[in-house]
């Protein structure tokens, strides 16, 4: 029992320092524990501002990150709208709005600006070249010439109306090749143009004149392109021609008027010898009465012959003899009497004349036979009767005296041929056809004009136009007037 006794009081013993002992080491182990946790604490919290700090750093550059591709976003989203609107022709595209720096965005925004600065001038060429190009078409469409572009083998390109109108097609000839286009002008061989079956390109320009039956004269042209395609302009000459004809005519009348002149005075001095023989036979006297019948025959043919001598120095004289500053209303109203005498009891006599005009320098007796011929003729024309009316009127620039009737009228022949001399429509009156050629040599002398309006069945007008010039010649011409 003492054994156990003393076994367990050992174990009591060994179990206080055991105790002891562990507590000794708890203390030691408690106090390593929190040099430890406070150690561990503190490098924790140490990691903990670090990852803080790292996570604010993080968080600054992801908002930074974002700003910029939000920014970056923004830039590509304006390019591309504004690219989007050019593409789609809007008008006034600003150029985009970019407030960062990245040097991609910024090239990309000046290549923007470089874009819309092409696509602005292409627009505006655009523009001029459709304005230019509705002129064009408005010009070729209201051009007064015609025109019409054919291609090398004679099928239509285009053509204006006008050309239509010119050649006297309709709007179907548009499509008709250039062979059967220019069927109706005989002018033309059109088995040579191109298209026909022996046809051949253009070797050089040719311009031929066509008439058709209403009048028109038209002047066609075909030229040659560069592709061996053909290009027809027409335009309507019919004023040129008749201009041109009137020209020719009147170069021809003052030919034959210098010839006249020429003519005249070489039979008047052969007339003047005659005449002087005459009386040096008739001084001499001692003529049987056959004898001096044959010698007043003889004066009487050679009075005729100087007086038709005289018409013909008038109708060639370079200058009329006697200028005079004259009333031409005034003067014609005082002709009233010898005209109404003149044009007979079947015709009547009309008056229409302006008292306003302008004096003007003219040879007075070479007018009033001037329009004392007329109306003769006038009256010639109407065997039946009629009316013959004289009126005088301004056009500004000249002062016109017509004479006009309602007679049987002339032909386009005999209108060409009217004031050439000793043409005439009165065979069978014997007419000797001087009358209007006087009446040209006076005007033409006077440095005015003469025309003639006729056709058959309509009557004839008979215009003389005098320059409106007073000061040529002067105040020191007399003033002639008529008193009625």
């Amino acid at each position: 029992m003492f054994a156990v006794r003393s076994a367990i009081a050992r174990l009591h013993t060994v179990a206080r320092e055991l105790s002891l002992a562990t507590e000794t080491q708890s203390g030691i182990v408690t106090e390593t524990l929190n040099r430890d946790f406070q150690s561990t604490s503190a490098t924790l919290q140490q990691l903990l501002v670090i990852v803080a700090v790292a996570s604010l750093l993080v968080l600054t550059m992801a908002v930074m990150s974002i700003r910029s591709v939000i920014r970056v976003s923004k830039g590509i989203v304006s390019l591309s709208s504004g690219m989007n609107a050019l593409a789609k022709g809007q008008k006034d595209v600003g150029p985009p709005v970019y407030q960062g720096n990245e040097t991609e965005l910024l090239d990309l925004q000046q290549a923007f600006l470089a874009f819309k600065e092409s696509v602005d001038r292409v627009t505006r060429l655009r523009r001029t070249a459709e304005a230019a190009a509705r002129t064009i078409r408005s010009t070729f469409r209201s051009m007064n010439e015609g025109i019409a572009i054919f291609d090398a083998t004679g099928q239509p390109v285009t053509m204006n109306r006008r050309v239509l109108e010119l050649l006297g097609h309709k709007g179907a000839a548009r499509k008709l090749p250039l062979v059967q286009f220019l069927a109706p002008v005989p002018e033309i061989r059109t088995e040579l143009l191109p298209g026909a079956p022996d046809g051949r390109p253009l070797s050089a320009p040719f311009s031929v004149r066509h008439r058709s039956e209403d009048g028109l004269v038209t002047e066609i042209s075909l030229s040659r392109q560069s592709d061996d395609g053909v290009v027809l302009l027409a335009r309507d000459v019919t004023l040129l021609d008749r201009q041109e004809a009137e020209a020719a005519k009147a170069q021809r009348l003052d030919g034959i008027m210098r010839l006249t002149h020429q003519l005249s005075h070489e039979v008047g001095n052969t007339i003047g010898i005659i005449t002087g023989s005459l009386g040096l036979l008739e001084r001499d006297g001692g003529f049987s009465d056959r004898q001096a019948r044959n010698i007043a025959r003889i004066r009487k043919a050679a009075d005729r012959g100087r007086s038709l001598a005289s018409s013909m120095l008038t109708i060639g004289r370079q200058q009329p003899a006697n200028l005079s500053r004259i009333g031409m209303s005034s003067l014609l109203r005082g002709m009233a009497d010898i005209l109404e005498i003149a044009i007979g009891e079947k015709c009547s006599l009309k008056l229409e004349l302006d008292d306003s005009l302008p004096p003007l320098v003219l040879d007075p007796e070479l007018f009033e036979q001037s329009v004392l011929n007329l109306c003769l003729n006038s009256a010639a024309a109407m065997p039946d009767g009629g009316e013959v009316r004289v009126s005088t009127f301004s056009t500004g620039d000249a002062v016109v005296v017509s004479v006009r009737d309602t007679g049987i009228g002339m032909t386009r022949e005999e209108v060409d041929k009217a004031f050439e001399p000793y043409f005439t429509t009165k065979t069978s009156e014997g007419g000797a056809g001087l009358g209007l050629a006087v009446v040209y040599g006076f005007v033409r002398q006077s440095g005015g004009t003469a025309n003639i309006f006729s056709e058959p069945g309509k009557g004839t007008t008979v215009e003389l136009r005098f320059p409106q010039d007073v000061e040529e010649v002067g105040s020191t011409a007399p003033c002639v007037e008529a008193v009625s």
